[in-house]
């Protein structure tokens, strides 16, 4: 993708700009100014994306074919347009529009964030034993209100183990799993929830 190119090669351009610069940090922020100004024209001239803000850290913002794109040094990233969006990283929320009395697991790091025009869903991880996990998480289905349909254990092999649900109310049906994931540095266990909206 062009933009894509156009943003590794400003990158790198910054990278070896900066790298060579040896006038002190007076000398070093007017080149990164400099470099990033270049890229963020670059892209904008590219007749996709607009307001565009490339930082020295390597964090971008802007909207290109009118989708907002935002992503943070440490890795976050955030995009959002008319049909939806996702956000991908530490700290990640709750989509607009998750139901007030389904609460997310207490503990649980949620890495990933996203909806739709057909659902919403979040992914994440925490340390605990998956029985008493899954506990939880059917009873705080029960305490939203949501109607059981269904409850599965089984082996994911390797010696991994899950428990799903299935469970519905009057808006979303919702399907959640609780997965072992013991090599994972995030915590032992996944868990996802996935909310799909219910004809009217």
């Amino acid at each position: 993708m062009e933009i894509t190119r156009t943003l590794v090669a400003g990158a790198m351009g910054l990278a070896l700009v900066v790298g060579g610069v040896g006038c002190g940090q007076a000398a070093e922020k007017a080149t990164e100014e400099a470099v990033e100004e270049a890229a963020e024209a670059a892209v904008e001239e590219s007749g996709d994306c607009e307001e565009v803000d490339i930082g020295s850290d390597g964090s971008f913002s802007g909207s290109c074919n009118g989708t907002d794109i935002e992503t943070e040094a440490d890795g976050d990233v955030d995009v959002s347009s008319e049909e939806g969006g996702f956000g991908i990283g530490s700290g990640a929320d709750l989509p607009e529009g998750w139901p007030a009395d389904l609460e997310v697991i207490e503990g649980l790091e949620l890495s990933i964030s996203a909806d739709d025009e057909f659902g919403l869903g979040v992914n994440g991880n925490m340390d605990g034993d998956l029985t008493e996990t899954a506990d939880q998480v059917r009873a705080d289905i029960e305490a939203a209100d949501f109607t059981l349909e269904d409850e599965v254990t089984e082996d994911e092999g390797d010696g991994r183990m899950s428990t799903s649900f299935v469970a519905t109310n009057a808006e979303f049906e919702a399907r959640i799993a609780v997965t072992e994931t013991p090599n994972d540095p995030h915590g032992n266990l996944t868990i996802a929830y996935y909310l799909e909206f219910l004809a009217p």
